[in-house]
């Protein structure tokens, strides 16, 4: 009751002055019986001939009954306008900025993490013909993005409402609840396309990341597949990243396990390295730890140690890792079982148990379930390495790289390609691509090898020499017959060929 008693004073101290007052008067007086009237202007002496001057058809209580509430609606609005002018004087000049700053700062919090909307690419071209094809980039990138675990992305029947409308990106974030857009344009020039795309903070409107594609003409339907695989993996690494900046940012203390998984994810988009690696897999196993049903938290623990004991980072730990990674994979696999990142965390695993066959089903389904999926496509090359299909792992790895040109584990694909060269004995090709590698993740020892011994083979013995001292530098001690017991295997083909390499490595001065 208090409540009400002071909300009620507030309003009449504010809005409430004496000509209110006077004006409920008259309209009570307006209302009021006969006799109320005679007896309000008793002794009050009006013309005789008010007859003569008032018109009859007016009701005289009617008429003060219309000037009691122009009264009282003028006053409250003459008093409202006091009011709104003295908030004026007294508010300092940035508060409207501020509270603008608030008001997005909250959008962006309550919108979903990895959430965005693909706008209607702008056909700059003056073709009208080419309008199918932005439209169509549109819809397939919606499609393409929906897969990247964990996103909300809105269907492109509502992105395409903002189709030829200029609006701030800022607004369209607020009305969709969304933190990022992406916008973008088509220009035809001869038989040439450009598509320029362009990844954008829905709060801010600031620009995070921009990337240009050219293509021909002459077949669009490619061009298109091309360009949308190949924004939709570059936007996966983009938002990562951004998404982690912010968590760190934002929630630097008290991460959650969306956070946690966002973490990993940006420390696995990282060149390959025992640190990336290890931050990576601590920033999952954090998330475990508050979610062991975490499905995204699952997938990742496998890679992050599935590239550890590849790449033997942590030879002591190998049993255990592989054994928790078999364990994740599992698990992960219950969870979603048409998951394409589910059947890759499977696949790395058989691969590491050396049940290459299985492997290779494993991640034949995955690019099946997901034809994007980048590095499904470079480890299904590798099974064939493993298998002595050597002729097949080409075609493999080069999908993998137009589908994610620059992505992070692009040094490991380039490896998989100098390996294959090495064991089919062309060297001069092995060394231009194991070089490559060298130069995308220079921390990888084991990358050094196959380096050394196509040197070696090829009779660069000075090459070969410094190739192996690199790799001795990050991983000292080892030895041909290490190597050797550390089967990757049991295909016939395979260890022939294999024996080269060894034998090559035993060239380059690596002890027996």
């Amino acid at each position: 009751m208090s409540h009400l008693v002071k909300h009620a004073w507030t309003f009449i101290r504010e809005y409430v002055s004496h000509w209110v007052v006077g004006g409920v008067i008259l309209v009570l007086t307006g209302l009021a019986p006969e006799e109320w009237t005679v007896r309000i202007f008793h002794g009050v002496h009006l013309p005789e001939d008010l007859g003569s001057v008032w018109p009859a058809a007016i009701d005289p209580r009617l008429a003060v009954l219309t000037m009691g509430v122009a009264i009282i609606v003028g006053d409250v609005l003459l008093r409202r306008r006091g009011i709104a002018e003295r908030t004026i004087i007294a508010t300092p000049p940035n508060v409207g900025a501020l509270h603008s700053e608030i008001v997005t700062k909250t959008v962006a919090d309550a919108a979903p993490r990895l959430s965005i909307v693909v706008l209607p690419f702008a056909n700059l071209s003056g073709d009208p013909e080419q309008e199918y094809f932005a439209d169509g980039i549109t819809e397939d990138l919606t499609s393409d993005l929906s897969r990247i675990p964990g996103s909300f992305v809105v269907a492109t029947k509502t992105a395409l409402t903002f189709k030829n409308r200029a609006q701030d990106v800022r607004e369209i974030g607020r009305q969709l609840g969304v933190r990022y857009a992406l916008e973008g344009s088509i220009r035809r020039v001869g038989n040439q396309i450009r598509v320029n795309a362009q990844l954008i903070d829905a709060a801010s409107g600031a620009h995070i990341w921009t990337d240009r594609f050219d293509g021909d003409m002459t077949d669009l339907g490619s061009l298109q597949d091309n360009v949308t695989t190949r924004l939709a993996r570059s936007l996966d690494v983009e938002l990562v990243a951004e998404e982690t900046r912010r968590a760190e940012r934002d929630r630097p203390d008290q991460p959650d396990v969306v956070d946690l998984v966002m973490r990993g994810r940006g420390a696995l988009n990282k060149p390959l390295s025992p640190e990336s690696m290890d931050e990576a897999r601590r920033y999952f196993e954090h998330a475990l730890q508050l979610d062991g049903e975490s499905f995204d938290a699952l997938v990742g623990l496998v890679n992050a140690l599935w590239q550890t004991i590849l790449s033997r980072f942590n030879p002591a730990s190998r049993a255990a890792d592989l054994e928790r990674a078999r364990s994740a994979a599992t698990k992960a696999l219950a969870l979603k079982p048409n998951s394409a990142q589910a059947y890759f965390a499977l696949g790395s695993v058989m691969q590491l148990q050396k049940r290459h066959n299985d492997a290779e089903s494993a991640f034949t389904t995955c690019v099946t379930l997901d034809r994007n999926f980048a590095s499904a496509y470079a480890e299904l090359g590798h099974e064939k390495q493993y298998l002595a299909k050597s002729e097949e792992v080409f075609p493999l790895v080069q999908q993998a790289m137009r589908l994610s040109p620059r992505d992070p584990n692009l040094g490991f694909w380039m490896a998989i390609v100098g390996y294959a060269y090495h064991f089919v004995e062309r060297d001069a090709d092995a060394i231009e691509w194991l070089k490559r590698t060298i130069v995308a993740a220079p921390r990888t020892a084991g990358f050094y090898l196959p380096l050394a011994s196509a040197y070696a083979l090829s009779g660069q013995l000075d090459e070969a020499r410094s190739a192996l001292a690199a790799h001795n530098q990050l991983m000292p001690n080892m030895t041909i017959s290490a190597l050797r017991a550390d089967y990757q295997s049991d295909n016939p083909i395979f260890l022939k060929r294999r024996e080269r390499y060894l034998h090559g490595l035993t060239l380059a001065g690596m002890p027996e």
